[in-house]
């Protein structure tokens, strides 16, 4: 049992996490966990699970090395940039909607913010981690296969919908579709989710056994866990982290800097749209922000008011 006392930003500077990251005294995994876990994030709520980004944008050769020196360039995701605003096209196409929507329907500031229901309006409608991400990427092991069988009314989801392969979910979140999802920690840390070992009947009959697609690169599932966490403690990882970081925990990711990074989240999926006088004078509206915020996402407390710092682009790992 653990009693916080004060507040979250406070707990986690107290403990010199920061510090020990850029010391060296913390794995970039060890970190980030800490992070979500002092933001609200946690194994036991879904709609609130921890949060980690995709690294690599490699998922066609043969062969990747992730310690190289540059990096060739399309190895890395760009950290710097939310999963939506990775590809230009689809970036515009979702600018172009907004003007749109603003320009005719002048009740649409009230539907979509960035914080509250009066201010900026937001570029994207999903979020980049919700309870059903997390259920489809975990299908495969129980308790997470029965939990997405009961919310798609005692069936598994349409295959097409389905975590099927690593490529694949990539090319889906960097294309033009309205894919917004980052990753979990099991993604650098347990084989086992990758694995259809009970043999349920997912409908992938593209995939033999279920299992997921790996890319070329990686063997076998322990393989793929293994490079994805390398990538995850690699220089490029060390040097460009605290960009995303200002993303999903920091100072981006409400206000003008998020609208300035095309960070913008429907009003519901922030927490401190709780404390607006239209919310907690109506019930009814107040479950409405409840409901829509567990289903369709929450943005996680923020830790960090000001840039994040990165190691030196000389710093060696």
């Amino acid at each position: 049992l653990v009693l916080q006392r004060s507040n979250s930003q406070r707990c986690f500077n107290e403990q010199r996490f920061t510090e020990k990251w850029l010391n060296k005294e913390m794995s970039t995994y060890d970190y980030l966990m800490a992070i979500n876990l002092f933001a609200g994030r946690s194994f036991n709520d879904l709609s609130q699970y921890p949060v980690f980004p995709w690294i690599l944008a490699d998922y066609t050769s043969d062969k990747i090395d992730v310690n190289a020196n540059p990096p060739p360039a399309g190895l890395f995701r760009d950290l710097s940039k939310p999963i939506g605003a990775l590809n230009e096209k689809r970036l515009m196409k979702l600018k172009t909607e907004l003007e749109i929507l603003k320009e005719n329907n002048d009740d649409f500031l009230m539907n979509c913010s960035n914080s509250y229901l009066n201010e900026a309006p937001c570029l994207y409608r999903c979020h980049y981690s919700t309870a059903y991400y997390v259920l489809l990427y975990m299908i495969r092991l129980e308790p997470f296969t029965t939990m997405h069988i009961l919310m798609q009314d005692d069936k598994f989801d349409h295959p097409d919908r389905l975590f099927a392969g690593i490529e694949k979910s990539w090319n889906n979140v960097s294309s033009t579709t309205n894919d917004f999802r980052e990753l979990i920690p099991e993604f650098f840390s347990l084989p086992d989710f990758l694995i259809n070992k009970d043999k349920f009947d997912l409908g992938l009959s593209d995939n033999e056994g279920n299992n997921v697609i790996l890319p070329k690169w990686a063997k076998d599932p322990y393989s793929f866990i293994d490079i994805n966490r390398k990538a995850l403690e690699s220089n490029y990882v060390a040097q460009n982290i605290g960009n995303w970081i200002d993303l999903i925990f920091g100072y981006k990711q409400n206000g003008q800097a998020a609208i300035d990074a095309d960070n913008t989240f429907h009003a519901y999926c922030y927490p401190s749209v709780i404390n607006s006088p239209e919310i907690k004078s109506n019930h009814e509206l107040l479950y409405e922000v409840q409901k829509h915020a567990g289903s369709f996402g929450i943005i996680p407390r923020q830790l960090f008011t000001s840039p994040h710092p990165n190691f030196p682009s000389s710093t060696s790992i």
